[in-house]
């Protein structure tokens, strides 16, 4: 995050951009928040639920892994993952926004686009991006660079899976990808 500082647009800016759109008075979840800056700038507007491994009572961090956070089903307007989507268990963390979301409820992620796989975010064959399968995101192995054989596209196309409809997607930044999608109704995957 301290390095997003340095990039020509901020992910979170463009996250907050999304959230702040929502009717006042919704409830967003900020999963793997780092210092809950999501929440510090939209707390006139939103109730947020910052959640990270570690807690701080000041900020309002709640400690959780995002495979499982302390909120009912069905109970935020939307999920934040800024950065956020790192180590083995992403999959889950998506599955997660998935039951805590209401339908309709939006998922915003914004991800380094190395993440997804080379300079483009296309992959190249060789990659760690989530496959789905029986309603599970199943982690692929990481190529020498790092890099991604599904790409952003495959990654979109698992979240559909997983009962989610694509808003929009936008490449525009040199750094990182912004992904927003809603919980279709019915929530269960396809």
């Amino acid at each position: 995050r301290h390095a997003a500082a340095s990039w020509p647009a901020n992910p979170l800016d463009a996250c907050i951009a999304e959230v702040r759109a929502l009717d006042k008075g919704s409830v967003v979840a900020d999963f793997g928040c780092g210092e809950a800056a999501l929440a510090a700038r939209l707390r006139q507007r939103h109730a947020v639920h910052s959640f990270d491994l570690v807690a701080d009572e000041a900020r309002g961090i709640v400690a959780a892994s995002t495979t499982d956070v302390p909120l009912e089903d069905a109970s935020c307007d939307a999920v934040v993952c800024c950065l956020s989507l790192m180590g083995i268990d992403y999959g889950k963390s998506l599955l997660e926004a998935r039951r805590v979301l209401k339908p309709g409820g939006k998922l915003v992620v914004a991800e380094v686009r190395s993440r997804f796989g080379g300079k483009d975010g296309g992959g190249d064959g060789s990659g760690d991006v989530a496959k789905r399968s029986k309603n599970k995101f199943k982690p692929q192995q990481s190529g020498k660079d790092g890099s991604s054989s599904a790409g952003v596209s495959r990654f979109l196309r698992a979240l559909e899976a997983a009962g989610f409809a694509r808003v929009r997607r936008d490449d525009s930044n040199s750094h990182f990808v912004l992904l927003v999608l809603r919980k279709r109704d019915g929530g269960a995957p396809k």
